[in-house]
């Protein structure tokens, strides 16, 4: 509506981060346009990339305040201002030895037309990716996988039992866990970050948590610290940046006290949105799950992450 209307001023707030790549490349391309045209357009963007590849100028936030980044733009010198110091560009790990099958799906249809001939098989110790372009199926798959779906169209076996008629709660209770695309899906905004991890812990509501209550500030705290969540057990969820939001839910479906060598982890696009710094601290979350003995399965529409994080790969064509 902007666009026809032909607003000297266009901001956009991280459109771009909810596109498939090849949806990016021509949204990015006509923001170009329209700049050329004598208009102003704001990128408000945590991808480094997009904005030197995109922008004239650009000023980081840190700490509040917003810092000018000289000419020439470059992915350092964003970094340099945004975090303090020049992160690695890529994501670095040692592959976990890999074990038995602890996740397979069978006779999966992701949408029509589009079914895979053999079963699915995520092992302990792999992160296997499934990727490919949105709205091919993948949100029904997930729904799927979390016991929500009107209608299952596939088997679901974890470690050898079949729980496709399992509840949520059940499957839970298994060992598997669930990070949605959506941070709005998987937090409570109006909760702080220490209810919002102690529901982790399995008791279905935060106040009757296992832990005793003289221990519970300590524990949060000490999870928080632990990905990178700088802020109070005390803080509420809806005061946190994107970045700190997802780490914490991250947090919540990672820091079970049950063994992680069980775990099973099912993620659904886990960094769309978020800066360099975020995402780093989610791959190395999940790297850990693998490294420990868990399985984790992520589902995403960027092969950048995929790439970045995952041992094994499924393309969705």
């Amino acid at each position: 509506r902007a666009v026809v209307l032909e607003r000297p001023v266009l901001v956009v707030d991280e459109a771009a981060a909810a596109l498939d790549a090849e949806d990016k490349s021509p949204f990015l391309r006509f923001l170009r346009l329209y700049a050329d045209e004598g208009r102003i357009v704001i990128l408000i963007s945590h991808s480094f990339v997009e904005v030197t590849e995109h922008c004239d100028c650009a000023f980081a936030l840190r700490d509040g305040r917003a810092w000018e980044v000289k000419p020439p733009l470059s992915t350092d010198a964003i970094s340099r201002h945004v975090f303090g110091e020049v992160l690695p560009a890529g994501f670095e790990f040692t592959p976990a030895p890999v074990g038995p099958v602890l996740l397979s799906l069978d006779g999966l249809a992701l949408a029509q037309d589009c079914m895979l001939s053999a079963p699915v098989g995520v092992r302990q110790g792999e992160i296997c990716c499934l990727v490919g372009l949105g709205k091919n199926g993948q949100d029904e798959l997930f729904r799927g996988l979390i016991g929500a779906a009107d209608e299952e169209n596939f088997t679901i076996w974890h470690n050898g039992t079949d729980i496709t008629a399992f509840t949520t709660q059940e499957r839970r209770h298994r060992g598997m866990r669930f990070i949605p695309p959506s941070r709005e899906e998987g937090l409570v905004i109006e909760m702080s970050c220490r209810e919002t991890l102690l529901l982790s812990l399995g008791a279905g509501v935060w106040w009757k948590s296992p832990l005793p209550a003289g221990s519970q500030t300590a524990w949060t705290g000490e999870v928080l610290a632990r990905f990178e969540v700088h802020k109070r057990p005390s803080e509420i969820v809806k005061r946190l940046s994107g970045g700190n939001q997802q780490k914490l839910l991250v947090c919540k479906e990672l820091s079970s006290r049950n063994g992680a060598g069980s775990l099973c982890v099912v993620a659904y696009n886990p960094t769309a949105g978020i800066d360099t710094g975020a995402k780093r601290v989610i791959f190395r979350s999940l790297r850990d799950i693998a490294k420990q003995g868990g399985a984790v399965f992520l589902i995403t529409t960027d092969p950048d992450e995929a790439l970045a994080v995952g041992d094994r790969f499924l393309v969705l064509a």
